[in-house]
């Protein structure tokens, strides 16, 4: 008798777990059409908009015609300035980044330009930031937690920056600017895979050679680097300097997973759009967490942890 109360109780069970599945399967059918519908029902006007405006509380743009998210002149992380610890701390944003600080004397002040290329959790990219630390003649440490400031409007350089994953072009971008930058949503990437073509003029030949005498001190040769008049063009591969500690340990490779399967995700859940504010749109309606992640993007300053409304 109770091999037969056992057996009734199996398929109870394994018909309220089909049930359950079926109710599941249903509900994510529902949701997934709900959010194409949403999708369908705007225009790109409003799509855009609500995008930039996610972006913009945390400082950052997005470019439409090139489809890249980009830091603006005045974010909020112009404030803070700048220190290694953010570099240090930049893993708790789920990045992963090359860090290559440059270091030079100039006008009275110690100035630091540092580049980055890498992933920044959901998205690949890279940048370009300028710096001064006015400590009078004694260098700074740039590994003791020495806070720099971001540069004043007078003292914006021209930048640019083309980034290629394995060879092939990912990105490109150059302004007058401070803090160039530059992040490909939805895209994975090693850092290690990203080559960055760099090119920066100085506003005099005093400065250009502090800086080329700065680039030396990191390891580069002259034969590495390009200097016509006041610009200094150079490929940024391998940081000759010390990275940060999760850069080099196996926390960086539980990171790296993690981001895989989310690019992974996106990509898979948004097959059906080309362009990335559709992507991001449906995104947006079908998984607001996923959402999130997408616009966390961007370099870690003063504070840790964005999050988005």
């Amino acid at each position: 008798m109770w091999k037969s109360y056992v057996l009734l109780f199996l398929i109870v069970l394994a018909a309220v777990f089909a049930l359950s599945v079926l109710l599941i399967i249903t509900y994510g059918i529902y949701q997934k059409k709900k959010a194409e519908k949403k999708v369908s029902g705007r225009s790109d006007e409003e799509k855009l908009k609500d995008f930039k405006i996610v972006l913009n509380t945390v400082g950052f743009d997005y470019d439409l015609k090139n489809d890249f998210v980009f830091s603006q002149k005045e974010p909020w992380q112009k404030k803070v300035g700048y220190s290694r610890f953010y570099d240090e701390a930049a893993g708790v944003m789920n990045m992963v980044i090359d860090c290559e600080p440059i270091t030079f004397f100039y006008h009275n002040r110690y100035w630091l330009i540092e580049l980055w290329k890498g992933q920044y959790g959901m998205a690949a990219g890279a940048e370009i930031g300028i710096y001064t630390a006015e400590i009078g003649r004694k260098a700074p440490d740039f590994f003791d937690g020495t806070l720099y400031t971001c540069v004043d409007e007078k003292d914006y350089m021209d930048l640019e920056f083309t980034l290629y994953k394995d060879g092939e072009k990912l990105l490109s971008r150059e302004e007058n600017h401070w803090w160039l930058t530059a992040f490909k949503p939805g895209v994975f990437t090693e850092p290690e895979s990203l080559h960055m073509k760099c090119g920066i003029r100085f506003p005099d030949q005093e400065m250009t050679q502090a800086f080329l005498d700065g680039m030396e001190a990191c390891g580069y040769s002259l034969e590495e680097i390009n200097v016509n008049k006041e610009k200094v063009s150079f490929f940024y591969t391998e940081p000759r300097n010390k990275q940060p500690i999760i850069r080099m340990g196996y926390a960086a490779k539980g990171i790296q997973r993690q981001n895989r399967r989310n690019c992974r995700l996106y990509l898979r859940l948004t097959k059906k759009y080309d362009r990335t504010i559709d992507k991001v749109d449906y995104i947006r309606y079908r998984l607001p967490r996923l959402f999130r992640k997408l616009t966390a993007i961007g370099r870690l300053r003063m504070q840790v942890g964005i999050k988005n409304k």
